[in-house]
């Protein structure tokens, strides 16, 4: 067997590997429901939550927390920043919590948490 063949046959052997590996990923990864809309579809979209003044502040920013979440609990500290960030310089925009949990669970988890104190929810 020449090198040229040895290679070709190495080629095919690869092709075959990444050609079984993507059958795999479609068939068994992680794949979005239908009928619920990605996130991209939300951005700029109005929707009304009872209780907010949307109108009172130039900036507005929505929230959606849950308290079963381990990537809104991870992200926490980060809004507790932002907030802090906010009322450190003044800057006039309210940030609301918007959630599925009740309003007592959110704020016993907010608040045992040590964030965001100064949000409406």
């Amino acid at each position: 067997m020449t090198r040229l063949e040895a290679a070709a046959h190495v080629s095919v052997v690869i092709l075959c590997l990444c050609a079984v590996g993507l059958v795999i990923e479609k068939r068994y990864g992680v794949q979005a429901p239908a009928g619920r809309p990605g996130p991209e579809r939300l951005v700029g979209k109005r929707f009304d939550v009872p209780g907010a003044l949307w109108t009172k502040q130039p900036v507005n920013a929505a929230l959606i927390l849950s308290t079963k979440c381990k990537h809104c609990q991870a992200s926490l500290p980060f809004y507790r920043d932002l907030v802090a960030e906010r009322d450190r310089l003044g800057i006039r925009a309210s940030v609301v919590v918007v959630s599925r949990d009740s309003p007592e669970q959110i704020s016993e988890f907010l608040h045992c948490t040590k964030t965001l104190n100064k949000l409406r929810m």
